[in-house]
């Protein structure tokens, strides 16, 4: 449905999916309200609260393309299969979106220093967190770094007989 846009980008070089490179402007607009927020109400800065207003604004419009890049990548390389991570992100970007949304009247309404809106900011705050978490699990999976049998023998050899002479496996002798 959307190959031709994989196809163009595959000729310009470009072979990655489009979605990770959108998600750290809706991420860091909403981890900048809620630190703006939080410090405009602890330090009575009410300037603050004019970057609270426009970072929210800016994460509602910029959540629409990255849900799209989002659904596009994961047609195209997943196939549409409905992995687990697959299955905690679609709604909890729909919930991000209705969050931000309710943030904006919210803070029309009542003030950037209300508690509903400290709320608000605090569970859109959360739910980047959440988004954020299982982007990474589809991404990495729970890979860890795997320590052979063999390296962890070698280790054991080298701390019984080396180490004293060569501390944190340095060439050079005390």
């Amino acid at each position: 449905m959307f190959n031709f846009v994989y196809e163009f980008l595959a000729s310009l070089g470009y072979t990655h999916p489009i979605h990770p490179t959108e998600v750290h402007m809706p991420i860091g607009l909403v981890v900048g309200s809620f630190i703006f927020a939080f410090v405009a109400v602890s330090f009575k800065r009410p300037q603050l609260r004019d970057a609270v207003k426009y970072c929210i604004i800016l994460a509602f419009i910029w959540v629409f393309p990255t849900m799209l890049f989002g659904y596009m990548d994961w047609q195209h390389f997943y196939a549409g299969a409905w992995l687990f991570p697959i299955k905690v992100k679609i709604p909890m970007a729909f919930t991000l979106l209705v969050l931000l949304g309710l943030a904006i009247i919210v803070r029309r309404k009542k003030g950037a220093g209300s508690i509903p809106a400290l709320v608000l900011y605090t569970l859109c705050f959360m739910s980047v967190v959440v988004l954020g978490y299982f982007g990474g699990q589809l991404t990495y999976g729970t890979r860890a770094a795997s320590i052979s049998p063999e390296f962890k023998t070698g280790e054991k050899l080298f701390h019984a007989n080396c180490s004293a002479c060569h501390p944190n496996g340095k060439n050079a002798i005390i």
